[in-house]
């Protein structure tokens, strides 16, 4: 298979490619299939991609949906429909419009899905400016805010629902929080929280009320 390349400034019609490189600002204009994307600057896909690897460092805007095995953002990705990935490494910023299906998730900076975020394990360190999501479905979920920086302010996650088995949380306010395991670290504000086996809470947070499920 043929690939595609963009130095400079370009566009390219999708299809079916073995690599993708942009070094500068380019532009896909139709539905997407390739084994790798690698892109340096600005991006903009038109259509539908599918990709093994996809990494970015600078700022891309989809247009539709993204479906890959491994995802690596350096900046900024916004996703207008669904995103859908093995495993997803993102230091900086990711705007999705739809759904959120990953594996495993690891976050340094922020997200905001206005749909759901279903992910295996999820580990998220709140920086650069507050977080917004619809709701959270996993196993293992991990939300912090920590920097290197004691100058940074601290980031907040704000979400509907989150449901886990094994849930750590700090900085995030919460209507419904639902697990096996659920540990309130500082700085929370919880609604509602359900839990089987385990309740541990800071008293820098606040909880409405508790209930323990069978």
């Amino acid at each position: 298979m043929a690939d595609i390349k963009i130095i400079g400034e370009g566009r390219s019609q999708g299809g079916h490619f073995q690599k993708v490189k942009v070094v500068g600002t380019g532009r896909i204009t139709s539905e997407l299939h390739c084994e790798q994307v690698k892109l340096f600057g600005e991006g903009k896909f038109e259509g539908n991609t599918s990709v093994s690897r996809f990494t970015m460092f600078g700022s891309v805007s989809m247009k539709q949906s993204l479906k890959a095995k491994l995802v690596k953002v350096y900046g900024k990705l916004e996703v207008e429909e669904t995103f859908q990935s093995e495993i997803a490494k993102i230091k900086g910023w990711t705007n999705v419009d739809g759904d959120v299906s990953v594996e495993k998730l690891d976050v340094t900076g922020g997200l905001k899905i206005k749909g759901l975020l279903n992910v295996g394990q999820l580990t998220m360190n709140l920086q650069h400016e507050p977080s917004k999501i619809n709701e959270i479905g996993g196993e293992k979920i991990t939300i912090k805010s920590r920097s290197l920086n004691p100058f940074r302010k601290s980031q907040r996650l704000d979400v509907h629902v989150i449901e886990g088995d094994k849930i750590y949380l700090e900085h995030t306010t919460a209507k419904i929080v639902r697990g096996n395991e659920v540990t309130i670290g500082p700085h929370c504000e919880i609604e509602h929280v359900e839990y089987k086996t385990t309740l541990k809470k800071d008293n820098k947070s606040t909880i409405g009320n508790e209930k323990k499920g069978n």
